[in-house]
């Protein structure tokens, strides 16, 4: 293995007896090391996912979303090991494996953007199921810029690209 010399970013560019960045490696005694192997910490999704996401509510916290083909689930981290809780609501659907979930984070709300969700599903995040935003048209992608929500992709009118608010 090629020797790396120590971590400091603060060194001259030309100084190739350090290095100024460090990716995939933890420091250990006499240098740099790999990282360990992944570890499972939850149990399995009930099937394939589809989508998921890492959403962070404006305090800071941050929760894990994921869509399977039929629900929308929400990380549980309060348990050992983690499992997933069914924040599907009263929405009933049918996804296809070659169309996945779109997740948008917005404020303390999280957006599900698929066609075949019948529109755009949206939730409290870290709290509640997902349930359908009136008048939001059913597409395919779905994005947060300039604190508004942007839908493309659209059932019908697929070059149309929507935002919301004024």
């Amino acid at each position: 293995m090629r020797p790396f010399g120590p971590w400091a970013p603060s060194a001259a560019n030309n100084n190739q007896a350090m290095t100024d960045r460090v990716q995939g490696a933890i420091p250990v005694t006499d240098g740099w090391g790999p990282r360990q192997r992944l570890v499972a910490v939850s149990e399995a999704l009930p099937s394939a996912p589809v989508g998921a996401i890492r959403a962070m509510k404006t305090d800071g916290t941050t929760h894990i979303y994921a869509a399977t083909t039929t629900a929308l689930y929400r990380l549980n981290t309060g348990t050992s090991p983690y499992s997933w809780i069914d924040v599907t609501g009263a929405l009933t659907f049918t996804l296809s494996d070659e169309n996945p979930v779109d997740f948008v984070p917005f404020g303390d709300k999280i957006l599900a953007v698929n066609p075949d969700l019948g529109g755009v599903a949206i939730a409290d995040i870290g709290t509640g199921d997902f349930s359908l935003l009136a008048d939001a048209p059913a597409s395919s992608f779905g994005g947060e810029f300039g604190e508004r929500v942007w839908l493309l992709g659209q059932v019908g009118t697929q070059n149309r690209v929507e935002y919301s608010g004024p």
